[in-house]
C-alpha cells in the first residue's frame, strides 16, 4: 500500500490508533501520513472547502492550531478588496509593461499555511478582472516546508499568480518597491512557545516596522491577538483607519487592525462581526451612556452581548441600538419588557426571567428548589461562575439559565431564567 493510498482510505479513523498501527506499514510514510489525515480532518470543520478540495496538502498540528477559519478567512478578503477599491489605486494596479517590477498588488508577509492569503488573494484577483487589470501577489514564510506546501496547493486553489518566498518578513520587505494591501498576522508566541499578547512582543514587531510598511503600501492590514486592548493599539500604531472585532457568537478570535495615510482626515471606525454579519460604529459611540433600569421583575428579557460585541466597549450604543437598559452601570447585563421588537441575532443572548432573589439563604433555596442543573455565569459579582456553582450545589447543563451580578442598588443579585 502507498502512502497516498493509505490517506484516502483512512481519512475518517482515529489518528492515534492508526499510529500504534505503523509496524504493519513498512511502505507507508506514516508520520506524513498521519499529518495529513489530521489535518484534512481539521479542515473538515475549519476549512469546508478546503477539506472538499483533491490534493491539498496540510501543515503540522501547530500550523493547521493557528491558521485562520473560512469564515474570518472569508471576512478578511472581503475588507482588503474594499480598501483596494476605497484606495486610489489606478496608478499603482499593475498593466502588462510594468509587471517584472517589485510591485505588487498584494503582499502577505507571514503567510504561514496560507488561509489568509488564498481568500484575500482570489477576491482581489477577481475584482481586477472584471475591470481587465493585472494583479501579481506576493506570499512571504520564512519556513521552507510551508512554503512548499504553498507552492503544492495554491494552483489547486485556482490561484495562479503567487509568488512564494522563502525569507523572514523584516528582509522581505526590501524586496517590495510598492504594494497596494499588504497583510500581516504576527507570530504571538514566543522562543519558548508561550503565548504573547502585546504588538512588542509579536514577531515580527509591527511597531519598529509601521514606518517602513507604511512607506510602500498604500494600506497596511494587521491581524493582533483578540485578548489586545485595542485602544492602546490605536494609540500605539500609525495610522489607524479601522479597528474590526471578528468572531464567533462564543468567541472573539482575532482583532484587524488598518493603517493607511489615505484618508488621513477620516475618524477611526469599528466594526463587530460574528460569523458574517457586522456591525459598525464610531468611537464617538463609545461615549453613549447606559440608562441603567430601575426595577428587574419576572417575565422581562435578560440580554447578554456576545464576547465580540462586549469587546467594542460600547455598552450605551449597544443599549440603544436594542432599545436595552443596563442592570447596573458595572455588570453588562441589559433587560427591557418583553415586546415584538427584540433581534434574536449573531450579537445576543436572550433569556426570559422566570425568578429573582437575593442571596438570602432561606429565599435562594426556595428560588431554586427543583432545579439540578444550571448554565451559570456572573457579571459583577463577588463570586466566579464555580464558586456559585458550588454554593448552589448545582450540576453544568441543561435548560435553565443563572446570572449571579449586582443592581443598581449594589444588591447581589441572583436572576434565574429560560433561552428566549
Amino acid at each position: 500500500m502507498t502512502t497516498n493510498e493509505f490517506i484516502e482510505r483512512n481519512r475518517h479513523e482515529d489518528v492515534k490508533k492508526l499510529a500504534l498501527s505503523a509496524s504493519r506499514f513498512p511502505d507507508v510514510d506514516m508520520p506524513y501520513a498521519l499529518q495529513q489525515i489530521s489535518g484534512w480532518q481539521a479542515a473538515q470543520s475549519k476549512l469546508p472547502a478546503w477539506a472538499s478540495t483533491e490534493g491539498l496538502r496540510f501543515p503540522k498540528h501547530i500550523s493547521m492550531e493557528q491558521c485562520s477559519s473560512e469564515t474570518t478567512a472569508r471576512y478578511k478578503a472581503q475588507l482588503a478588496t474594499r480598501w483596494m477599491n476605497l484606495a486610489n489605486i489606478e496608478n499603482s494596479t499593475l498593466t502588462i509593461e510594468d509587471s517584472t517590477i517589485n510591485n505588487y498588488t498584494f503582499v502577505d508577509l507571514t503567510g504561514g499555511f496560507g488561509v489568509d492569503f488564498s481568500y484575500i488573494a482570489k477576491a482581489i484577483s477577481a475584482q481586477l478582472d472584471k475591470e481587465n487589470k493585472q494583479c501579481k501577489m506576493l506570499f512571504v514564510e520564512q519556513q521552507e516546508e510551508l512554503c512548499d506546501i504553498a507552492l503544492h496547493n495554491f494552483p489547486l486553489l485556482g490561484i495562479e499568480n503567487a509568488e512564494v518566498c522563502c525569507a523572514d518578513s523584516v528582509k522581505a520587505i526590501d524586496k517590495i518597491a510598492h504594494a497596494d494591501i499588504v497583510f500581516l498576522d504576527p507570530a504571538r508566541r514566543n522562543l519558548h512557545g508561550a503565548r504573547t499578547y502585546s504588538i512588542a512582543d509579536c514577531t515580527p514587531n509591527i511597531l519598529e516596522l509601521q514606518e517602513r510598511l507604511l512607506n510602500i503600501a498604500d494600506t497596511v492590514i494587521v491581524k493582533l491577538s483578540p485578548m489586545l486592548d485595542y485602544h492602546k493599539a490605536i494609540a500605539d500604531l500609525a495610522c489607524v483607519r479601522e479597528v474590526h472585532i471578528v468572531g464567533t457568537k462564543t468567541e472573539c478570535k482575532e482583532l484587524l487592525f488598518v493603517m493607511s495615510r489615505n484618508s488621513s482626515n477620516s475618524p477611526v471606525r469599528l466594526f463587530c462581526s460574528i460569523d458574517g454579519e457586522t456591525l459598525s460604529l464610531s468611537l464617538n459611540d463609545l461615549e453613549l451612556p447606559v440608562p441603567i433600569a430601575d426595577t428587574i421583575s419576572e417575565g422581562m428579557l435578560v440580554c447578554e452581548p456576545s464576547s465580540c460585541l462586549m469587546k467594542t466597549g460600547a455598552y450605551g450604543f449597544i443599549c440603544k441600538e436594542y432599545n436595552l437598559k443596563g442592570i447596573a452601570q458595572n455588570s453588562h447585563l441589559f433587560v427591557k419588557e418583553q415586546d415584538n421588537d427584540i433581534r434574536l441575532d449573531s450579537f445576543m443572548r436572550t433569556f426570559v426571567v422566570k425568578k429573582i432573589t437575593t442571596m438570602n439563604k432561606r429565599e435562594l433555596r426556595q428560588a431554586i428548589s427543583g432545579i439540578e442543573r444550571a448554565n451559570i455565569a456572573v457579571r459583577n459579582f463577588p463570586m466566579s461562575a464555580p464558586e456559585l456553582r458550588k454554593r448552589l450545589k448545582m450540576k453544568d447543563g441543561g435548560t435553565t439559565y443563572i446570572f449571579g451580578t449586582t443592581d443598581c442598588h449594589n444588591h447581589h443579585i441572583i436572576i434565574i431564567c429560560k433561552r428566549k
